[in-house]
């Protein structure tokens, strides 16, 4: 199993290109793989993927201990945030196939899914299905400790390509169509969101 480390900056008003610069900075320079977004309320979110869960503890020792090589920047950058930076832990269950992700996507589309109380493994499940029978065109993870809430991601070329909350029931008829399941039906809330991406580096 694989992971997805996001880290959720808030920063301080006036400061938002300031840290922007030093996050693109610290992933050019340090992180190397990842991809940083600026969401429209100007919350910046770096994606940091890790290997396997024995990547995920040595790398919380290390923070642990004071001599992981990303803790001073890390430090610089809450100077400038209205709240200490945020963690997530993401599972990753599926990803884009390569095929369908853009040479040089500009923004990213979350939908946020909470499942129906005991339809946990029934909304996972549909997400796979769409996910099989669409080619992998978008991602899944889930937020780790919670199997209920499940992201799907996909990547754009523009921002005319967002999906827009009149088509999701075209969405839905589309996968349907293609041998997929309703996968909304699991779901007790769904919530979209679209960022500018800023930096990517998939390699």
């Amino acid at each position: 199993m694989s992971y997805l480390i996001s880290a959720v900056r808030n920063p301080v008003p006036g400061k938002t290109q300031q840290l922007l610069k030093t996050v693109v900075s610290d992933f050019q320079n340090n992180i190397g793989r990842g991809i940083v977004t600026l969401g429209p309320t100007g919350i910046i979110i770096g994606n940091t993927p890790v290997e396997s869960a024995d990547a995920l503890e040595k790398m919380h020792d290390a923070f642990l201990q004071g001599d992981h090589p990303a803790a001073a920047s890390l430090a610089k950058q809450e100077a400038d945030c209205s709240e200490p930076i945020r963690f997530l832990i993401r599972e990753i269950v599926a990803q884009v196939d390569p095929s369908k992700r853009p040479s040089d996507p500009k923004y990213m589309q979350r939908f946020i899914m909470q499942s129906k109380p005991g339809e946990a493994v029934d909304l996972l499940d549909a997400l796979l299905k769409n996910h099989e029978v669409s080619g992998g065109s978008f991602n899944i993870t889930a937020i780790a400790g919670n199997p209920g809430r499940l992201i799907m991601t996909r990547p754009l070329a523009h921002f005319n390509e967002v999906r827009k909350a009149t088509e999701m029931k075209a969405l839905r008829e589309d996968f349907k169509s293609r041998g997929g399941v309703d996968m909304f039906q699991h779901a007790a809330s769904v919530e979209g969101r679209v960022a500018r991406i800023v930096y990517i580096n998939l390699d």
